[in-house]
């Protein structure tokens, strides 16, 4: 498949299915989210058998999402994330050894492995592998969201911004400098993209990469990393018409300035280069201008 087909596909809303043929519905306000997630049936006690997660008794599960997203395609997620209803993962903390995600999470692992045993499978960075994060619905990861779903349901996300820890082979190579007017003064690092991760998006989402209310939209903004290394930045299509982004030089650093169509300004950013910057620290005004920003290409669907 050719790059831009595999650029246009980072960059559309998603077309995974549920199991009704449609998409998940999990996500109506957030299109591209939800076109990557799908809701499953387990068939059976999820809590004592994580594999039904991987293949559910008469379902589909995670090794079908799978299967179905990278049809002819490389992947365009590096990792997994897996949402349990809340009534099993209640009753997984009753398990008096270690907890229950990580006994999920290994279980998939494992899955994975024998599927690409049997056949490989195209992983966008052979390094990494897949990393599996469990969590459960209405937990403090999903900031305060509920799917509600039934005892023995659960939910897959194939998502191209989901990453969850870096691995030995990671490396930082972009850092995310943020201010919000009206917020707080000055730029802050939000968050770093990584050598083997495929995007990071801002907007006021649980989903997003860096969440916050003042953002107004579900995955507002999105740095996408090239197969080659190459950078790109993207307003979501479906919200191209009420937001752009514009770039400024100040004081030799390249700020992007997400705006409304009235000219409200949502807010600005800095992507600074991993080796032009050293503090962990939020960084004051008069510094944050200096840091060498990079110039990337913004891209309209």
């Amino acid at each position: 498949m050719a790059v831009s087909d595999w650029i246009s596909r980072l960059f559309s809303s998603g077309n995974a299915q549920g199991l009704s043929g449609e998409s998940a519905g999990l996500e109506p306000e957030a299109p591209w989210f939800d076109g990557r997630l799908q809701r499953h049936s387990a068939g059976g006690d999820v809590i004592a058998d994580p594999t039904l997660i991987w293949q559910p008794d008469g379902g589909t599960g995670l090794a079908a999402h799978l299967s179905a997203r990278t049809r002819d395609n490389p992947a365009d997620f590096t990792d997994v994330l897996i949402i349990v209803n809340s009534a099993d993962w209640s009753r997984s903390l009753n398990q008096l050894q270690e907890p229950w995600a990580d006994t999920a999470a290994r279980a998939l692992d494992n899955q994975f492995d024998q599927l690409s045993r049997e056949a490989a499978f195209p992983l966008l960075f052979a390094s990494r592998g897949l990393c599996f994060h469990v969590i459960a619905d209405g937990g403090p990861e999903m900031a305060g969201e509920n799917y509600n779903l039934e005892p023995g349901e659960f939910v897959t996300g194939l998502l191209p911004n989901h990453y969850t820890v870096p691995s030995q082979t990671s490396r930082p190579v972009v850092a995310v400098h943020l201010n919000l007017p009206d917020v707080w003064e000055g730029y802050r690092e939000v968050g770093r993209l990584y050598s083997d991760q495929v995007s990071f998006t801002l907007g006021n989402h649980w989903l997003d990469s860096y969440s916050h209310f003042a953002i107004k939209e579900p995955g507002l903004y999105r740095l996408q990393q090239y197969l080659d290394g190459n950078f790109v930045h993207i307003i979501d299509p479906d919200l191209q018409s009420k937001y752009s982004v514009v770039s400024n030089q100040e004081a030799g650093a390249n700020v992007l300035t997400l705006m409304d169509t009235n000219g409200e300004v949502i807010a600005h950013l800095i992507l600074a280069l991993m080796d032009s910057i050293v503090p962990d620290e939020p960084v004051a005004p008069s510094s944050a201008a200096s840091l060498p920003g990079i110039a990337l290409s913004l891209i309209h669907i």
